[in-house]
């Protein structure tokens, strides 16, 4: 490996790897992980420990697992399931804290609502219903025994934590001796992927813990600041590494060409002026190409088109006519919504979006009312497509309720299992079906186990048994019902990352031979980001100037950041689309920081 990392295991010293994009931090730690398996395993196993290792994503930790070979002495998981398996047994600790907690948000906003003297106003209206739910929380979790919890699914069951209080909980829980002894004894070696990204209140315990029990326990941080692309990550981490730990850094960049490379490091200079964030391309690496296209925003644009059209003219810059494949090229958007547009799903999007708890399942594509469709519907409609018996026989043989019971099923009643099957998947593959239709007809085939949500669309009114945020999902099964289910498909597509689109903080990690990212503040409704402001095409808000001025982070430093993941992407060739309404200003923003030449710049329409 490029740095050596096997010194900071021999003398438990805890460390922070900066580790810039493409530099091999998957190759380091995995390596690093042999390299305890080699010299630690035969003493870890005799003292029941493990190495935990801790990522971002529930696919970062099924490569390393896969990587690792499944090896069972390191408990590799993300940073939600880790907390969670180390705070459960801890059940009286939790309910005090819950309590604790959701009676100083109560006191909170009771004190701010006597504090109102127009009880009329929304404001006051809207407060006294936050107040109600969490009088209405607060008995719950008074009466809750045993509290459960899902890291990769919905948690809207009563006795059920969310995400947030699991981390919140475990970052009180973590600060305590008696814990952090636990975690020490159990896993003398924990290595976290993305620690600019890991939740702020468990990563500072974390470093904390490391501190209190130096040479039991070594803390191996992965990350690196440029990419910290999440407002609940340390904002200064490096700031937050205690003196006597180690600092390696890979500077080597293995994936880009030099052009694409270079641009990494200009823009990474404008977010950290010392050496240590510069990269270096392999001797090996090609030029490769970059281009910036500065579209004038109109009201009668096609994007599509235009979109399409910076597909041919790349095609035709690089001599590589898989840009003229949509399929072949990564286009990164800003958020779910433009893909949702650009696809063909944005009313089921819209439906489904900001409902609540649900909302963060959505966007991950695992929401358990869809499963049924996610698993099971859709892909036996693709493999119906391809004419794949083998793949749907495998399906079937997995999710049918009739052949999970084990019992033997004669000829007929296989014949009349696929005679169903084939009534279904004609009814889903029809192009006029609705979901409502595609439910129907799922649940009247009794193939499959379907949630008691889709079937209280298809019965309107009986709503009983449901929790509120669970009434809020319903509520939007029933105004989706109606679309077609090809925008259902089209959604599912995306979370399953079958289409070519991709969010800008969506892909942090990955790579991809060609990369076009397009930077269209007015086609997003997010206000955490601003390209226009980064590039200097429109003036900075009173909010930005108010933090600039406290020393705190604006939306340009936090954009910066997210243009630097989203151009480090890119292996051979980087195309960005930026609409805007100042197309001379980001002209001479990127000659001025020479981010881009003259001849790698095209005005559209084209001069």
């Amino acid at each position: 490996m490029a740095v050596d990392l096997r010194t900071y295991i021999d003398n438990r010293q805890s460390f922070f790897l900066y580790a810039g994009a493409g530099s091999g931090k998957t190759y380091a730690l995995v390596r690093l992980l042999d390299y305890i398996r080699t010299s630690q395993k035969k003493e870890m196993e005799q003292n029941r420990q493990k190495v935990a290792v801790i990522t971002y994503t529930n696919a970062a930790t099924d490569e390393i697992r896969r990587r690792i070979g499944f090896d069972s002495l390191f408990d590799i998981s993300t940073i939600h399931s880790f907390v969670w398996e180390m705070i459960r047994p801890y059940q009286e600790e939790i309910k005090s804290l819950m309590i604790t907690w959701i009676e100083a948000k109560l006191e909170d906003l009771e004190q701010k609502q006597i504090k109102m003297k127009d009880q009329q106003s929304q404001t006051y209206i809207d407060r006294q219903a936050k107040i109600d739910k969490y009088k209405e929380r607060l008995e719950v979790v008074r009466r809750v025994a045993v509290f459960k919890y899902n890291p990769n699914g919905e948690n809207a069951d009563c006795d059920s934590l969310n995400h947030t209080d699991v981390i919140e909980i475990g970052a009180l829980l973590f600060s305590k001796h008696l814990l952090q002894r636990i975690i020490t004894q159990r896993y003398p070696f924990i290595l976290i992927d993305e620690s600019q990204d890991t939740k702020k209140e468990v990563m500072l315990a974390m470093i904390e813990m490391a501190k209190n029990y130096k040479g039991k326990v070594t803390l191996g941080l992965f990350g690196d600041v440029k990419q910290r692309i999440y407002m609940d990550g340390v904002p200064d981490i490096e700031a937050q590494i205690p003196s006597d730990w180690g600092r390696p850094v890979l500077s080597n960049n293995f994936r880009s060409a030099s052009k694409i490379v270079k641009l990494g490091n200009l823009i990474a200079k404008e977010m950290q002026s010392e050496d240590i964030s510069k990269q270096l391309a392999q001797d090996e690496a090609t030029e490769g190409f970059k281009r910036l296209y500065i579209i004038k925003n109109d009201d009668h644009l096609n994007k599509e088109q235009i979109e399409h059209d910076v597909l041919e003219d790349m095609a035709f810059v690089t001599e590589d006519y898989k840009w003229k494949n949509a399929m072949e090229v990564k286009t990164l958007i800003l958020e779910h919504r433009m893909a949702a547009v650009r696809i063909g799903f944005v009313e089921f999007y819209d439906y489904f979006y900001n409902v609540g708890r649900y909302s963060e399942d959505f966007l991950k594509g695992e929401a358990s009312d869809m499963r049924v469709f996610i698993e099971v519907v859709f892909p036996l409609m693709e493999a119906r497509q391809k004419g794949d018996k083998e793949e749907i026989f495998s399906i079937v043989q997995e999710h049918c309720v009739l052949l999970s019971k084990k019992q033997f099923l004669n000829v007929q009643q296989m014949k009349e299992i696929n005679k169903t099957l084939s009534i279904v998947l004609e009814k889903c593959c029809h192009p006029e079906c609705t979901i409502q239709e595609a439910i129907k007809s799922i649940v009247e085939s009794g193939l499959f186990k379907v949630s008691p949500m889709l079937k209280a669309v298809l019965a309107e009114g009986n709503d009983t048994g449901f929790t509120d945020s669970q009434e809020v999902a319903l509520a939007a099964w029933r105004k989706a019902k109606d679309l077609p289910l090809e925008q259902f498909y089209h959604y599912f597509e995306y979370v399953t990352e079958r289409s070519r689109f991709a969010t800008h903080q969506g892909v942090k990690g990955l790579e991809f031979y060609r990369v076009m990212v397009i930077y269209d503040d007015a086609g997003s409704r997010g206000k955490s980001f601003s390209y226009e402001k980064l590039f200097g095409a429109k003036a900075l808000s009173e909010t930005d100037l108010s933090n600039q001025r406290d020393g705190k982070e604006t939306s340009v430093q936090r954009t910066m950041r997210l243009l630097y993941v989203t151009c480090t992407r890119a292996k051979d060739s980087l195309a960005l689309v930026t609409y805007t309404n100042s197309p001379d200003k980001i002209y001479d923003f990127c000659i001025n920081k020479g981010w881009f030449d003259e001849d790698e710049i095209v005005r559209w329409p084209k001069e």
